[in-house]
């Protein structure tokens, strides 16, 4: 527990945080992420890695094709972190 001299530097210390930026105190206020917004950040990682692997495996293997089909992925995947916070 704390004592009341430390509650009141904590309660100046958020005042102040609150002041310098207001946006950053609302958003922590706010809580944890919502878990569909974390399963979909999830998903473009996924599709991100899915696009890297294809490329690295099209590079390796001088298959012009796998390279082409990593970057459409890869371009899916942008998109999809783009249009991620609407």
């Amino acid at each position: 527990m704390l004592s009341r001299h430390e509650r009141q530097q904590l309660t100046a210390i958020e005042r102040q945080f609150t002041a310098s930026d207001p946006v950053l105190a609302q958003l922590l206020r706010s809580g944890p992420v919502p878990r569909k917004h974390r399963h979909r950040s999830l998903g473009v990682v996924a599709v991100y890695v899915l696009g890297v692997s294809l490329m690295m495996l099209g590079a390796l293997a001088a298959v012009f094709s796998l390279i082409f089909m990593g970057a459409l992925v890869l371009m899916v995947a942008a998109c999809l972190h783009v249009t991620k916070s609407r």
